[in-house]
C-alpha cells in the first residue's frame, strides 16, 4: 500500500562515521541523491536538507523515522523536520533538549504573532489570562 509522503527540514550534525553512514544509506537506498543535501559547514560539522514528496511512498516513514533517531545524538543544537503522510503533518525535533524547547518556543510565538490580528477584543482578554496562567506555572519552582 503507498501514500503520499513528505517531509522537509533540516539539521546541523557533528561529522561522525554513523552520521555519513546514515546519510549515505538514506540518500542511495531510501530517498535518492536529489532529496538530500549536505553543506559541509566545518571540518567536524555539516549541514543537512531533506526535501522529499512522493505520492508512491512504500515504507519511507519507517526509514525516516529511523533515519533521524540514528542522527539525533550528533545533533548540534536542534533539527526540525515537517512531515506530511496520507493527510497527517506533524513536526519531528531532534537534538539537545533546551535547544529544542527554545526553537518550539520560538515557533508557537511566531503562531500566536500572526494570529492576534484576527483575535476578537473578548478573546484577546482570554487570551491574555490564559499567558498569566502559564507565566505563573512557569515561575512555580
Amino acid at each position: 500500500m503507498s501514500c503520499d509522503y513528505k517531509i522537509n527540514g533540516e539539521a546541523t550534525l557533528r561529522r561522525t562515521p554513523e552520521v555519513i553512514e546514515a546519510i549515505e544509506y538514506l540518500r542511495t537506498e531510501i530517498l535518492g541523491e536529489d532529496y538530500v543535501e549536505i553543506v559541509s559547514v566545518g571540518t567536524n560539522t555539516l549541514e543537512l536538507r531533506l526535501d522529499y514528496d512522493d505520492v508512491n511512498t512504500i515504507n519511507t516513514p519507517e526509514h525516516v523515522k529511523n533515519f533521524l533517531e540514528s542522527i539525533a545524538p550528533a545533533t548540534i543544537g536542534s533539527g526540525a523536520f515537517q512531515i506530511t503522510t496520507s493527510g497527517e503533518s506533524w513536526t519531528e525535533w531532534i537534538g539537545e533538549p533546551d535547544a529544542i524547547r527554545k526553537d518550539k518556543s520560538g515557533v508557537a510565538l511566531d503562531t500566536i504573532e500572526e494570529s492576534v490580528a484576527e483575535l476578537l477584543p473578548e478573546d484577546i482578554a482570554r487570551a491574555i489570562e490564559h499567558l498569566k496562567r502559564r507565566q505563573a506555572e512557569l515561575a512555580r519552582p
